[in-house]
């Protein structure tokens, strides 16, 4: 296996390469839909790519996801890995220190947590194959996000459960994968590694233009998992919309919609415990919090809540550059 890193260009209208880092034998890689849509991302945030030359015969060559992120905690494990979780991203992401220039990657990332400052790493399959310093523009996704002032909603705060019903329905029927033609942006619930705080916000979106119902947002931390399409996806942070439905016995209680974990809406206990699977070995609950639906990122190391998307243009510009990645390659 061979890790080359290289910068994308555009020449004559097109994306290439920079080939004198290396000489490829065999282009039709470039012609992989998934690949082409991260080549073509990185040349707009100006990053480098990661690819990944296999050590077979036919050399096959893989474009690896790239996203740049600021550590939040690094955990060292007694099996050759380390846990690394991010204030930016939800992923809780795994590097094998028995990889060439692990102990570099290590301290790149260990940078990243004392300074605050971002850094490009290229994953797979929760694995960490690349960390490099922030070669392109800085990912703002919550620094960037205009702040105001919490207002009082005119939504419907509480629902019924026939309600309840037909919302989960039909934001689940906006998922990607399903092409749906309801709203501008699809909701990424196929690609559950990452990017919760834009599903969730885009189904409050929906919730209020559509359905006229306000929710609230439930921010689960912990060493978090949850089995997905035969795999294990780890998160050290989740969220997810919330609503309180009325019962035909006239008791109120809060559902989680979550189409990226349960096929139905779940109670806050059975939300918290689907992120408890024993796939990883080592899943524990830490905390949550019940905010404000308005707010966007996870809390920052004061233990605030600050930032937003009240436009939900941070929103959809994750959905759009993840509409097509998928969980697992």
């Amino acid at each position: 296996m061979q890790i080359i890193i290289v910068k994308p260009i555009i020449k004559d209208g097109q994306i290439q390469l920079d080939t004198r880092q290396i000489t490829f034998s065999d282009y039709s890689f470039l012609r992989n839909e998934l690949f082409a849509v991260r080549l073509s991302s990185a040349v707009k945030k100006e990053e480098s790519v990661c690819l990944l030359i296999g050590e077979a015969a036919d050399k096959k060559i893989e474009v690896l996801q790239s996203a740049g992120a600021i550590v939040e905690s690094i955990r060292k494990m007694e099996d050759n890995f380390v846990h690394v979780t991010f204030w930016d991203h939800s992923a809780l992401l795994k590097l094998e220190m028995t990889i060439e220039h692990a102990q570099a990657y290590l301290d790149l990332l260990t940078q990243s947590l004392h300074s605050g400052e971002q850094v490009l790493m290229s994953v797979k399959n929760g694995l960490i194959y690349n960390v490099r310093p922030y070669d392109g523009v800085a990912n703002n996704w919550f620094r960037d996000s205009r702040q105001y002032s919490f207002e009082p909603s005119t939504l419907k705060p509480v629902i019924t459960e026939a309600e309840l019903a037909q919302i989960f329905t039909y934001l689940a029927n906006e998922a990607c994968t399903l092409n749906p033609l309801n709203i501008d942006y699809c909701i990424t619930f196929q690609y559950v590694w990452d990017g919760c705080f834009a599903r969730a916000h885009k189904m409050r979106e929906v919730m209020q233009s559509q359905f006229n119902v306000t929710c609230q947002k439930i921010f689960n931390y912990g060493s978090l998992a949850v089995a997905a399409y035969n795999h294990c996806v780890t998160w050290g942070w989740h969220v997810a919309p919330v609503v309180t439905v009325v019962s035909t016995t006239g008791i109120n209680e809060q559902y989680v919609i979550d189409p990226s974990v349960a096929a139905m809406p779940l109670t806050i206990t059975q939300w918290r415990n689907i992120q408890l699977n024993s796939c990883s070995g080592h899943a524990t609950l830490y905390s949550y919090d019940i905010v404000d639906g308005k707010c966007y990122g996870r809390k920052n190391s004061s233990g605030n809540y600050t930032s937003f998307d009240d436009n939900y243009h941070y929103t959809n510009i994750w959905l759009s550059d993840h509409r097509d990645t998928p969980t697992f390659e």
